[in-house]
């Protein structure tokens, strides 16, 4: 199993990024204040509960000298549920992933668990493709190998990390942040652009040419994020969020995503004359967290998962 997935999961339930740290002020309690108590009380507590659910809709348009133009509809959509319990760590994640690309329907369950031994981590991972399924999968390995794809010591080094990342790239957000008598709720939009200078600082081979650097400014330029969040109003703690892309400049993320496939597929030699032209269009993009603390979840990695032997990186 590759590693990066395990610490992509270890990072979901063990580190998060205070955006809020570089945000203006716009009530008694600070955005800094929410992102950093939320982050804090995930960690702590000893049980946590939650969903992710996302999708995304789009269109691929082929058209021709002497042709008619075809018209592909393009979508994704994800559940999943997520569970924590600490001391020791146990993680169970599962749900499914379905895509639909030129009239190709692809529906993935997958189910995968991260169990602490002492200083090991077990993982376990199961997928299955439109019914199709593969074996479980095992990978062990210290916690120090979990850390060391992030080219970090621990977690705290992670945290450092991203905030001075952050730091650099001078990330702002006008937070609007309203309270009740039990949550408080805040909104605010990001622009792709600002993270820009955030992608070209974890650049470790500073690769990226000064037209590729105008393109993906202009493209991110398209893209506004919009955010809504609703904390705990006595610990902070983060029960919900929503995401969506609306007010963006579909239209001319879609021109530029075009052009660069179009450029892509006459270099490649595929559509060397020019001849076909192709149209993406993005419609659609939004996802929504939900999380719960109130007990510790009962998660019991399934026998058959446990009996598969670890993979050996030198294999």
């Amino acid at each position: 199993m590759n590693k990066k997935m395990i610490a992509i999961a270890m990072t979901m339930v063990v580190a998060s990024v205070p955006v809020g740290v570089f945000a203006e002020e716009t009530a008694d309690v600070t955005a800094q204040q929410l992102f950093t108590d939320a982050a804090a009380y995930a960690i702590e507590v000893p049980g946590m509960t939650g969903s992710l659910q996302f999708g995304g809709e789009g269109s691929l348009k082929i058209s021709g000298e002497g042709s008619p133009e075809a018209s592909f509809g393009a979508s994704v959509s994800g559940a999943f549920d997520l569970k924590k319990a600490a001391d020791p760590l146990k993680m169970e994640m599962s749900g499914n992933f379905k895509t639909g690309v030129l009239g190709q329907n692809i529906n993935m369950d997958m189910e995968m668990y991260v169990v602490q031994d002492g200083d090991m981590i077990d993982s376990y991972f199961k997928g299955s493709s439109n019914g199709e399924e593969t074996p479980w999968e095992h990978d062990r390995q210290n916690f120090d190998g979990i850390w060391e794809e992030m080219s970090v010591s621990g977690p705290e080094e992670f945290k450092e990390k991203m905030k001075e990342l952050l730091e650099e790239a001078k990330i702002e957000i006008d937070w609007d942040i309203t309270e009740d008598n039990d949550a408080c709720e805040m909104t605010g939009q990001l622009s792709y652009a600002e993270l820009l200078p955030m992608i070209e600082e974890m650049e470790d081979d500073n690769s990226m040419t000064e037209e590729e650097r105008e393109i993906l400014e202009d493209i991110m330029g398209c893209l506004k994020m919009n955010i809504n969040c609703t904390f705990d109003k006595e610990t902070h703690a983060l029960l919900k969020a929503h995401v969506d892309f609306d007010g963006s400049d579909m239209d001319s993320f879609g021109e530029m995503i075009s052009e660069l496939f179009a450029q892509e597929m006459a270099e490649s030699g595929v559509n060397s004359a020019g001849q076909t032209q192709f149209t993406v269009e993005l419609k659609s993009c939004e996802m929504d967290l939900e999380f719960n603390y109130d007990s510790v979840p009962e998660i019991t990695v399934p026998e058959e998962a446990l009996q598969t032997a670890a993979f050996d990186d030198a294999d």
